[in-house]
């Protein structure tokens, strides 16, 4: 806006100072012409003139502001660019830092994998150990149950060893009085 507004005061300008140019040359060539004609040529002189210096000085007025605005953008643009360095550079470090995380977290699945392969072993282990175990307590189980047979039939035996001893005792014994009497 302000650039079209300060070209179009130069082609003011330049063509005032046509005008003026043109006037000038007039009143050369006119010099011989009537009083009232160089009034004219004074007055449209002095208007275009005065119209070359208000132009001049809105030229100069938006030479200024065109200037200001260049400042105002190369302090701007400035401070963007460090703006965006600082924003690069928060960047890479979360990237840095997602990445270094990314690798623990790789790093805690693949122990957490490990672990989870152990315990498998572990139990696995424990499982064969506890089946032993049962194997071992039913085989001894079963021998003391062997065992309680064994003596049963051995005091079975026994008992019937001694009620037959004993029936032959007293049998010997009535026998005996028997005899004594």
């Amino acid at each position: 806006e302000k650039q079209t507004e300060f070209n179009k005061c130069l082609r003011a300008k330049r063509t005032i100072e046509e005008e003026l140019e043109k006037i000038l040359q007039e009143r050369r060539l006119n010099l011989e012409k009537s009083s009232l004609d160089n009034e004219d040529l004074a007055k449209r002189c002095f208007h275009a003139e005065r119209e070359r210096d208000d132009t001049q000085l809105k030229y100069e007025q938006n030479q200024q502001a065109h200037k200001m605005l260049q400042q105002t953008y190369t302090a701007e643009k400035i401070n963007h660019e460090h703006k965006q360095k600082e924003l690069t550079e928060r960047l890479q470090k979360v990237t840095s830092d997602l990445d270094k995380m990314t690798n623990e977290y790789t790093s805690t699945i693949n122990e957490l994998n490990e672990c989870k392969k152990r315990l498998s072993l572990i139990q696995n282990e424990q499982t064969l150990v506890q089946r032993r175990m049962a194997d071992l307590v039913k085989r001894h189980e079963e021998q003391i149950i062997e065992k309680e047979r064994e003596c049963l039939v051995r005091l079975t035996q026994r008992d019937d060893v001694n009620r037959v001893t004993f029936n032959e005792l007293r049998n010997l014994v009535n026998r005996q009085q028997r005899m004594i009497v």
